[in-house]
């Protein structure tokens, strides 16, 4: 265990009191670099074991010889890398050179901004007077920390581990997006040998040259599999598909039926174990493909209520033999279920159905997915893609010349049908088609070290060009900032009278019809002031994505320009910071952020990037002869840059035709992507801005307005404004808010009463707390209504599905606890989010009307009376009045 840190001076005085006298007298003579050891005996804070233990560990060419501060440092660094040690100096070497845009030695100073700092004079005069040996225990085993602008840095020693809770989620991505040109060629599901298929369920099989005894009975229930998926006519399959099809898609639950019927047509009767085993699992297959794509399901809810003894498949034997035998039988059930859904199920979906989301204008809910026949798809896609290859793609001739390998500059093709439409998306290759997964880990490092931090570059470059404007419009990244633009909006323009002009437009197919000449020259623009042998360090760091260890990550770019990166303090730099107490341990450290590389672009490299990404960016389309396309005009919506050069070139626009909306304090222009909202208070400006989005000098930057989808209200009070999924009114520019319809909400018989009762309370939640980020658009009266109206909503559905909730609960007792606590937790939820808010008034005014909800929905209905009851019980105790979500 680390002792609490302390300074350095204190920490050699305790380790060696003769070195550091002999250190404060050379400061006393004054000596060159005086004041800076002097500065890092005070701030530099160390923590490490009591004992040396450098000896033991550390090779002869490091503790003996008569190396130079710089070559001993190096050679430490070379050391730690090799040996893989845990050392936070050596951490950015090893992910700074990798895949760098200019490929520098392993010691370049940009790699690392820690070690610029460590190899500092001061540093070097301690090497000197220190003895090697504790210098290299210093460096390597204990932890150095020095003050940086508001918080510490570790400079040195062990790294604090990010620890990342694993995940037995299944996923429908694989399902999704797959186009089968050819469909009615398809013979067989899998094309994988039987061996290759254990693999994926128990990847250790793969490195015996024999099947271990305990997967042979599973190896041969593949094998039975196969041959099974040989002799099926998969044509008949498609010809019931075709009849149950209403339309061009099919309803979910028909596509979970025929894979059922498929599933039970190749597995053999063991595979099941029980015909019990089968219909609980058939109906969690059945949940996995209707239900919202925004549901997961884990694995210890897919091996829920399974007989283990019935899987023959399971183990060396017919019984079990000890716990340790029934913990691995318990594994591998796991393991072959999660295969089950998140592979087979996928296979199957997608050889038959084109999967995607439901278009924003369906009648249904858009998280559910939707599901098209491969034939009527192609039915449709066809005429579309040929006259959009004939508009905007031409066959490739050439690849890329910036990446070594051109297939990290193409995609696939990925359609979103809208209203007899199609959304063209393009879709990274991650390597070549079928060896995807081989080069995962090529493309996260491409994606990381080039594109991510030519992608952040772009964005400050902008930033920093829009920070010399007097005025800008307002940047609009998602719905919370145009929420939070309308509400700046409306303290400046209150009016009391008369409302509001809102107009809401969009341009057509606004990737595809960028100008690809205005996308360089608005890129240029951004980089006109510099040299042309200008330098960018592009530092990427990580951090938690909560206050609790152990959480997600996220992402932390940071872009420095600078002249000379040697003379860069690591201090305001290094993105490892952690919270300083006093007599703090390490233990109690609490760490805000993690290492990340760094890396070296030019100016030369950004714009040949850019226009490789633009001109000779590939597409491949499987036709009868799969063709790779370049793109003549526009850029590939899903390419990595594609995002931030439509934000780039759509500021560059709105600032040169939209600027006299800037001069005008009573209105403003939001923009989302190419989605426009104009807020003004006059007429006039609507007409003028109508103007100008249709100009011809809007259409030289690819922008092309779409009159079908232009809106202008302000003139009748019961009009309503829609815009990202809001609903404003442009009397007051309140947000009028959607209590959910009756019916929307749904208890489901295959999900356990927990897990019901669990999605209820979300819902109510997610809504609530919605609401409240964007309160200053509505009264409090308003929020009141809302809540009340989702709680009737709420109380209605467990009424109308009681019988299920019975049917799946242990006991009646059971039940009513469980339904009254959770109206107890919702209304306490509620009213500490209100009180927030609100005045204690209005607070108490929402708890009244609450429970007269609750008692009024329930005291007279046959079941529900006694939950009433206990519901009262519970608000009166103290208990109750504790009770929280």
């Amino acid at each position: 265990m680390r002792q609490p840190y302390v300074n350095l001076q204190d920490y050699l005085c305790k380790l060696d009191p003769t070195c550091l006298a002999t250190i404060k007298e050379h400061i006393q003579l004054d000596l060159q670099y005086s004041e800076q050891v002097a500065f890092l005996l005070a701030n530099v804070y160390v923590a490490g074991p009591s004992d040396c233990a450098a000896d033991e560990i550390v090779p002869n060419n490091l503790r003996e010889g008569s190396l130079e501060y710089i070559e001993f440092y190096n050679s430490m660094i070379s050391y730690l890398i090799s040996t893989k040690r845990d050392n936070v100096l050596s951490k950015e070497y090893r992910k700074g050179h990798i895949n760098a845009l200019n490929p520098a030695n392993l010691f370049s100073p940009h790699v690392s901004f820690r070690s610029n700092y460590m190899k500092l004079p001061g540093w070097q005069y301690l090497y000197n007077v220190m003895k090697r040996e504790l210098f290299l225990h210093l460096l390597i085993d204990c932890c150095g920390y020095i003050h940086g602008p508001s918080s510490m840095v570790q400079l040195f020693g062990p790294s604090f581990p990010f620890s990342r809770k694993s995940s037995d989620k299944v996923s429908r991505g694989r399902m999704m997006y797959k186009l089968q040109r050819e469909p009615e060629q398809m013979c067989r599901i899998f094309t994988k040998s039987s061996h290759d298929l254990l693999n994926e369920i128990a990847p250790v099989a793969s490195q015996r040259r024999r099947t271990s005894k305990r997967l042979r009975k599973l190896h041969n229930v593949l094998k039975s599999m196969l041959i099974n998926d040989r002799k099926m006519d998969y044509s008949l399959i498609r010809s019931k598909i075709e009849r149950l099809s209403s339309g061009t898609d099919t309803n979910p639950s028909v596509v979970a039926m025929i894979v059922i019927e498929i599933l039970i047509s190749i597995f053999p009767r063991s595979f099941w174990g029980s015909t019990a085993n089968r219909v609980l699992l058939e109906s969690k297959i059945e949940m996995f493909i209707t239900s919202p794509r925004s549901e997961s399901m884990s694995g210890n809810y897919i091996q829920e209520g399974m007989c283990l003894h019935s899987f023959t498949w399971v183990g060396r034997s017919s019984g079990i033999t000890s716990r340790q035998d029934f913990d691995s039988r318990k594994n591998l059930v796991r393991k072959v279920l999660l295969w089950l859904l998140s592979n087979v199920i996928c296979q199957v979906v997608s050889q038959f159905w084109y999967v995607t989301q439901r278009p924003p204008n369906s009648t249904a809910d858009c998280d559910y997915l939707a599901f098209y026949p491969h034939s009527a798809l192609n039915y449709l896609l066809d005429p579309w893609l040929h006259q959009y290859k004939l508009k905007y793609l031409m066959v490739s001739t050439h690849g890329g010349a910036v990446q070594k390998n051109k297939r990290l500059n193409s995609g696939r093709l990925r359609v979103l049908p809208k209203n007899g439409d199609f959304r063209f998306i393009c879709v990274p290759l991650r390597g070549p088609e079928g060896n995807e997964l081989r080069t995962e880990d090529r493309y996260y490092l491409y994606a990381k070290n080039i594109i991510g931090p030519i992608r952040d570059l772009l964005y400050h470059k902008l930033r920093k060009s829009l920070g010399y404007r007097l005025k800008n419009h307002p940047v609009c990244m998602s719905n919370e900032d145009v929420l939070r633009e309308i509400i700046t909006y409306k303290s400046r323009n209150d009016k009391t009278t008369g409302g509001y002009y809102m107009m809401k437009f969009d341009m057509k197919k606004c990737y595809d019809n960028l100008d690809q000449g205005k996308i360089m020259e608005c890129v240029r623009g951004l980089f006109q002031s510099d040299d042309d042998t200008a330098e960018y360090f592009v530092r990427q760091s990580v951090c938690s994505s909560s206050s609790k260890k152990g959480s997600s990550q996220r992402r932390v770019p940071r872009v420095i320009e600078s002249d000379s990166v040697e003379s860069l303090d690591a201090r305001p730099i290094s993105p490892s910071r952690i919270h300083s107490d006093g007599d703090t341990t390490p233990e109690d450290i609490s760490y805000e952020e993690h290492y990340g590389s760094t890396t070296r672009i030019t100016k030369k490299q950004v714009l040949e990037f850019v226009q490789e990404h633009v001109r000779n960016a590939t597409v491949v389309i499987k036709d009868k002869v799969p063709k790779s396309y370049t793109r003549t005009q526009g850029v590939f919506q899903g390419f990595p840059l594609s995002a931030v050069l439509c934000h780039i070139v759509y500021t560059a626009m709105m600032h040169d035709i939209f600027g006299f909306i800037l001069d005008d304090s009573t209105s403003v222009l939001l923009r989302v992507v190419d989605d426009f909202l104009l807020v003004t208070s006059k007429r006039i400006i609507c007409s003028r801005t109508l103007k100008s989005a249709s100009s011809s000098e809007a259409r030289s930057y690819g922008a092309f307005l779409n009159s079908s989808k232009l809106t202008v209200s302000g003139r009748y009070h019961d009009e309503v404004m829609h815009f990202l999924g809001f609903k404003f009114s442009p009397q007051s520019l309140e947000i009028i808010l959607d209590s959910p319809k009756d019916g929307e909400w749904g208890i489901f018989d295959s999900k356990p009463l927990k897990r019901n009762l669990h999605t209820l309370k979300n819902h109510y939640l997610f809504r609530l707390r919605s609401c409240v980020s964007y309160r200053a658009l509505y009264s409090a009266s308003t929020m009141i209504e809302y809540l009340i109206n989702m709680v009737e909503v709420l109380l209605k559905t467990m009424k109308r599905d009681h019988l299920v909730l019975i049917s799946m609960g242990e006991g009646e007792d059971q039940l009513i606890d469980q339904i009254s606590r959770l109206l107890l937790g919702l209304l306490h939820e509620s009213e500490r989010v209100l009180i927030q808010q609100y005045d204690a008034k209005q607070v108490a005014i929402f708890s009244v009307r609450f429970r007269k909800t609750v008692f009024r929905q329930l005291e007279r209905h046959h079941f529900f009376n006694p939950v009433c009851i206990a519901f009262k019980v519970l608000s009166k105790s103290p208990q109750g009045a504790n009770l929280t979500m």
